[in-house]
C-alpha cells in the first residue's frame, strides 16, 4: 500500500453554492476515513472564494481559465497551459502544488455538459483537462460520481471521449450519462452511484448533531430557484410556477402547518442567486397572508439545523432536496433535470418527484401532509443511509483496486 502525504481533489466547485460545497465536504471526508492525516488540496477555479471555507488548502487549478483580462488571453489559457504541462516545461506554484500530490480525485457533480458558448464549452474542457492531467502523472486517481452530458459540440465530444478512454472505471450520477456514454462504447466501464452528498451522515461529522435539532411543528421547507440558467424561460412559467408553489403553501398552512420557511441554496450575487426568486415567492405569500421567512445570511451550519427542523420539505434544488432528507425532514422534489428523478429513484420513492414546470399544487401539498410524521422521518434516514452506505463501499472498492493495478 503506497503512503500518501498529499493528495488533490480536481475542478472543486464554488464553495459559496451550498451544494457545491457538500459535495467537496463529502469528498473530503471520504479521503479522511480513507487516509487518515493526509493533507488534502482543493483545486479550484473558484479558489480564491474557496479559500474563506478551505483556507490554504485552496489552490489554482494547474489549467484554468482566468477570470480577468484580455478574452482572447482567457479562451487561450487552458490551452498554453496544457502544451506547458505536456512538454515539462513549467515550474510555475500551479504546476508545484500539482506535482506534490501523490494521489489525485475528480470532483464530482455535473461539470461535464455543453455550455452555451459557440465553440467550446471552456468548463468542460478545463475539468477534463485536469483529469487527464492526473492521469498522465501515473499516479492514482479516481473519479467522483459525475454526471456526464448532454454534449451538444463535436469539439465538447472529442475531449470528452479522451477522457472517457483513459478513465478505467467512469463513475456516474445517473441514468441520463449512462446512456450517453453506452452510446459512445463505454458501457462497460461504467459504475452508476447516487450522489455523493447522500454519503454525508458517514462522512461529514456534524450531520449527527443536526439530525438532532428541535423539530419546528408545522413548518414546512422550501427551496425555490429560478431555472432560467438551465434552459430559457418566459416569464409567465415562472410566473405558473410561483403561484402553483403558493397554492401549495395555503393548502399546507389551512390542513397541517403554520409556517412556511423558504431556503435559498445558492447566495452569490449576480451568479445564480436563489435569494432573488425566494424574495419574489415571499412577497407573493405575504399578499395572499401565507405565514412565511426567508432564511437568508445563514452560516453552514445555522443553515443546516434550520433545514433539520422543517417538518416538511419541497425541493426546487437537488441538493437541497439530499440536505433535508439527511436530517430525516420527509420531502418532496420538484425537477427541473432528470438527475432528480435519478435520486428519487434511488431512495425507492419515485412518485415523490414531480416536474418543476408541470407538478399538481393539490398532489403535492396532499402529499408532504401524508409524509409528515415520524414513520417517515424514520423511513427517510434508513433509506438515505443505505444508500450512502453503497456510495462509500463502492468508492473504497474501486479505490483498493486501483491500488492493488498500480
Amino acid at each position: 500500500m503506497p503512503e500518501f502525504k498529499t493528495v488533490g481533489i480536481l475542478n472543486a466547485y464554488d464553495a459559496r453554492n451550498r451544494g457545491d460545497r457538500a459535495i467537496v465536504e463529502a469528498q473530503m471526508g471520504w479521503i479522511r476515513q480513507t487516509m487518515p492525516g493526509v493533507e488534502i488540496l482543493v483545486f479550484s477555479p473558484q479558489h480564491e472564494c474557496n479559500r474563506e471555507v478551505f483556507g490554504e488548502a485552496s489552490r489554482e487549478p494547474l489549467i484554468s481559465v482566468p477570470g480577468h483580462g484580455n478574452p482572447v488571453a482567457r479562451l487561450l489559457a487552458p490551452i498554453t497551459d496544457w502544451r506547458g504541462f505536456a512538454a515539462a516545461r513549467r515550474s510555475d506554484p500551479r504546476q508545484q502544488a500539482f506535482d506534490s500530490c501523490d494521489a489525485y480525485f475528480m470532483c464530482g457533480g455535473g461539470y461535464l455538459y455543453s455550455s452555451p458558448a459557440p465553440v467550446i464549452s471552456r468548463q468542460l474542457w478545463t475539468h477534463a483537462a485536469n483529469g487527464l492531467a492526473a492521469i498522465r502523472s501515473g499516479k492514482p486517481v479516481l473519479a467522483f460520481p459525475q454526471s456526464w452530458g448532454p454534449v451538444r459540440k463535436a469539439t465538447d465530444r472529442w475531449i470528452c471521449h479522451k477522457l472517457a478512454d483513459a478513465l478505467p472505471v467512469i463513475v456516474t450520477r445517473g441514468n441520463q450519462s449512462n446512456q450517453l456514454l453506452d452510446s459512445w462504447g463505454y458501457g462497460d466501464k461504467i459504475l452508476s452511484l447516487p450522489d455523493i452528498v447522500t454519503a454525508a451522515s458517514v462522512l461529514i461529522p456534524d450531520v449527527d448533531s443536526w439530525r438532532k435539532t428541535a423539530r419546528q411543528t408545522g413548518s414546512l421547507g422550501i427551496a425555490p430557484i429560478d431555472w432560467s440558467f438551465d434552459r430559457k424561460l418566459a416569464q409567465d412559467e415562472l410566473d405558473r410556477y410561483l403561484g402553483k408553489l403558493a397554492s401549495t403553501a395555503a393548502k399546507w398552512c389551512e390542513t397541517s402547518g403554520n409556517h412556511i420557511t423558504l431556503f435559498p441554496q445558492v447566495e452569490v450575487e449576480g451568479s445564480d442567486d436563489d435569494r432573488l426568486i425566494a424574495r419574489k415567492l415571499h412577497a407573493l405569500f405575504e399578499t395572499r397572508q401565507i405565514p412565511v421567512s426567508v432564511a437568508e445570511g445563514l452560516d453552514w451550519n445555522d443553515y443546516w439545523r434550520k433545514l433539520a427542523s422543517q417538518e416538511a420539505f419541497i425541493g426546487c434544488r437537488m441538493h437541497a432536496c439530499i440536505f433535508a432528507m439527511i436530517c430525516g425532514v420527509p420531502t418532496v422534489g420538484l425537477a427541473y433535470q432528470p438527475k432528480f428523478a435519478e435520486l428519487f429513484e434511488h431512495l425507492g420513492w419515485p412518485a415523490r418527484n414531480h416536474p418543476i414546470d408541470g407538478f399538481d399544487p393539490d398532489l403535492v401539498a396532499k402529499q408532504i401532509t401524508a409524509i409528515s410524521n415520524d414513520a417517515c422521518r424514520a423511513e427517510v434516514i434508513d433509506s438515505i443511509d443505505r444508500a450512502g452506505e453503497t456510495v462509500v463501499n463502492s468508492l473504497n472498492s474501486i479505490w483498493n483496486k486501483s491500488l492493488t493495478q498500480a
